[in-house]
């Protein structure tokens, strides 16, 4: 009886039957494991995110500023530097401030963009990256576009600063600027000597369930209890 089960079992193990229900058997977990691999790849590869990026003329991350000699208002020295922005005419040509603004969408479809260029001083607050809440502090100049999907997308942001007044505390107060060819009236920033300005660019993102921008978004990776934000900002002083 027992030698009579062992050749069945043989038979069965010979059959062509039995090596096609292996084959398919196999095929079928290879392409499953295929399939999953492939979708953990894909979730993997659209991590939803944006990013921003402040470039030179030349888009890259250095030489922001023309190097200028000039006299340092607080000491009295005489150096070169290229962190200092000269008041300027309004009706020079070639003298602007050129920079880009380089935005990145990451998000699997195309994004409606608005970037916000806000002018601070040392003591005024910056965005908030742990509330992912904007600074509080009044735009100057906005920027709308909509951004293609895993694309870049650039945006000139060409300055001056036209028109300034100073007290006798040695505040200087930057009254009027050209951005992109606009003159951009009643700015009224103040900073001791002229030092430690910075111009904030925040990133917004339209919210088609809210209906307009906004500063932070959820990424459907993490779930909508994450939220994510970006912001950048360049430092400068302002020379008379």
């Amino acid at each position: 009886m027992r030698n009579l089960s062992n050749t069945l079992s043989v038979e069965i193990l010979r059959s062509r039957s039995f090596i096609a229900l292996c084959i398919v058997i196999a095929v079928f977990l290879f392409i499953t494991s295929t399939v999953s691999t492939s979708s953990a790849k894909t979730n993997i590869q659209h991590a939803t995110y944006l990013s921003l990026a402040t470039l030179n003329k030349d888009m890259k991350t250095t030489n922001y500023f023309a190097p200028l000699n000039i006299t340092v208002n607080a000491t009295g020295t005489s150096l070169v530097s290229n962190n200092f922005v000269k008041v300027q005419d309004e009706g020079l040509n070639g003298n602007d401030t050129a920079w880009n603004l380089d935005v990145y969408n990451g998000m699997t479809t195309a994004e409606y963009v608005l970037i916000k260029a806000k002018l601070l001083n040392s003591t005024q607050l910056v965005p908030d990256d742990e509330t992912n809440q904007p600074s509080p502090t009044n735009p100057i100049y906005e920027i709308s576009a909509i951004v293609p999907a895993n694309a870049h997308k650039s945006f000139p942001f060409s300055w001056r600063i036209v028109d300034v007044s100073a007290n006798p505390d040695g505040y200087l107060t930057i009254n009027r600027m050209l951005i992109n060819g606009k003159s951009i009236e009643n700015v009224g920033e103040s900073s001791q000597f002229g030092e430690n300005y910075r111009l904030v660019f925040e990133l917004w993102r339209y919210d088609n369930n809210v209906g307009d921008f906004q500063y932070s978004w959820s990424s459907s990776v993490d779930g909508p209890e994450v939220k994510r934000s970006v912001w950048n900002q360049i430092w400068f002083n302002v020379v008379n």
